[in-house]
């Protein structure tokens, strides 16, 4: 699976059923928006993540 695609449900709408692959929103495919998310969550949290950059 690369990362172009994510799991989810693959019923009416995809919002019920078993899973099957989906492509990415293009929110879901903004590195900044990631980028930040993943910096308010070590603040928030405390916890630090190694990231290959």
């Amino acid at each position: 699976m690369t990362g172009l695609f994510v799991a989810g449900p693959g019923g009416c709408r995809e919002m019920t059923g078993p899973p099957h692959l989906v492509g990415r929103s293009e929110a879901a495919s903004d590195v900044r928006a990631a980028a930040r998310l993943c910096a308010a969550s070590e603040e928030f949290t405390g916890i630090r993540y190694p990231v290959h950059r």
